[in-house]
């Protein structure tokens, strides 16, 4: 069995000013520990399209391995294809990032719904706030060709 593996952006913890990016809290629980920790606050929309274009290149087959990082801390998470179905995610923290945090494994579709859909609330929720930026088009831009990869690859 699988460990579970969760991508997480509250949509309800965004925080929009201008300029400047929107944050919001977005994490991963990764075989039931959270990473960076429950509720880390971010750079959400950046985070997101960062996931979004590594995804699309591992099932474009561009790249074996993508390194997603978060934009305050030291933090990153290396996800690779174990099967054209199956990510591997392992998470790494600390100065150089060197210091191996949590591994999991998780569906590559599971993965591409949580989010695909957590970023639309994400975008929902700016745009009802008022601000939308280069970084909320790139987002939807990138989800869309995510989506596009993912079905034509089925």
């Amino acid at each position: 069995m699988m460990p579970s593996t969760f991508l997480i952006a509250k949509a309800t913890s965004v925080a929009t000013r201008k300029p400047g990016p929107a944050t919001g809290d977005i994490w991963l629980v990764i075989d039931g520990r959270k990473f960076p920790i429950l509720g880390w606050n971010d750079f959400v929309v950046v985070i997101l399209n960062f996931w979004a274009t590594a995804l699309t290149r591992l099932i474009r087959d561009d790249s074996k391995s993508e390194i997603i990082d978060f934009m305050e801390g030291a933090y990153c998470v290396v996800v690779t294809m174990t099967t054209p179905t199956t990510l591997k995610v392992c998470a790494f923290e600390g100065d150089g990032r060197r210091v191996k945090g949590p591994v999991g494994e998780v569906p590559l579709e599971q993965v591409v719904l949580e989010l695909t859909s957590q970023s639309r609330e994400i975008l929902a929720e700016c745009k009802k706030q008022n601000w939308w930026s280069k970084d909320a088009d790139i987002l939807l831009s990138s989800i869309t060709e995510l989506e596009k990869q993912t079905y034509t690859k089925k």
